[in-house]
């Protein structure tokens, strides 16, 4: 009968409405959540495990901003709050308010947990416990040192490696293997713009307690300021339940920002499976 519950849950998911995945950002008020992605999930290849299908709700041209508002975003309405997938609080919902020129974003009734990266309603999660920290000095030590590797493979200067900045640099076990992996941004800065690279890397713990760059994403700035582009680590969630964390970063633009969202593949390979949630000029 166990898989009779099973077929039945997965038949009930997929006729649910699309569910809307915030970020939860600092507002020139306060806190406040800002839609990511609307997110579809399917009964997928494997018992538990679900086929992702996402819509961009700033871009949807099926509903407006009015009914998306109307929707999502009436008063003392709750979602919850979570940190790396975990539970940590509940997001009510205070007003509609704008974050920039394109804007789809409500502020929220303190208190919130400062840890909390993202709020959702009734979306299917599995229950965990919370497994995104800061990272320790002896990991920021072994991301530090692949940048520099990945940096000089691209032909960075060492004049430039030698003020190279992190920033954003956390510690979660994306693949449940009991192992630490480390995700996080850096900056190698020069005196022009066009001197200027960025790289975001995902590095996955090894069996020989080392880390692997299995993601990385690099950025050379040119001439112009209007071009300059960074990418940060923002969160992570096994949206699809097959054991490995979905890694949600934040692109940040001249005046504005979108949201991508990572997928691993069985091979280690990673790549952006949807980029969207559009805010700023």
């Amino acid at each position: 009968m166990l898989w009779l519950a099973a077929t039945l849950f997965a038949a009930i998911l997929a006729t649910h409405q699309p569910q809307v995945v915030f970020a939860v950002v600092n507002g020139s008020d306060g806190m406040a959540i800002e839609p990511i992605t609307m997110l579809t999930k399917k009964a997928g290849p494997c018992a538990g495990c679900w086929k992702l299908s996402f819509m961009d709700p700033v871009r949807e041209e099926d509903m407006s901003k009015e009914d998306f508002a109307a929707q999502y975003y009436r008063h003392g309405r709750k979602y919850r709050a979570l940190a790396g997938g975990a539970d940590v609080g509940t997001a009510t919902v205070d007003k509609e308010v704008s974050l920039g020129c394109v804007s789809l974003a409500a502020s929220l009734t303190p208190p919130l947990p400062e840890s909390a990266g993202l709020a959702v309603g009734s979306l299917h999660l599995p229950p965990r416990k919370v497994v995104r920290s800061e990272a320790s000095v002896e990991e920021e030590r072994a991301l530090s040192a692949l940048a520099r590797r990945v940096f000089r493979q691209k032909g960075v200067p060492a004049a430039l490696l030698e003020k190279m900045e992190k920033s954003e640099v956390i510690s979660a076990d994306l693949n449940q293997d009991g192992k630490r992996d480390i995700i996080g941004s850096f900056e190698a800065k020069g005196t022009e713009f066009s001197s200027t690279r960025r790289l975001f890397l995902i590095a996955v713990a090894d069996d020989a307690d080392g880390y692997r760059a299995e993601y990385v994403w690099y950025f050379r700035q040119n001439e112009s300021e209007n071009s300059t582009t960074t990418m940060v680590f923002f969160d992570t969630i096994d949206l699809d339940e097959d054991g490995t964390d979905e890694v949600i970063a934040s692109i940040r633009y001249y005046e504005d920002h979108d949201y991508v969202i990572l997928k691993r593949s069985h091979d280690g390979k990673w790549k952006i499976v949807y980029q969207g949630g559009d805010t700023g000029c």
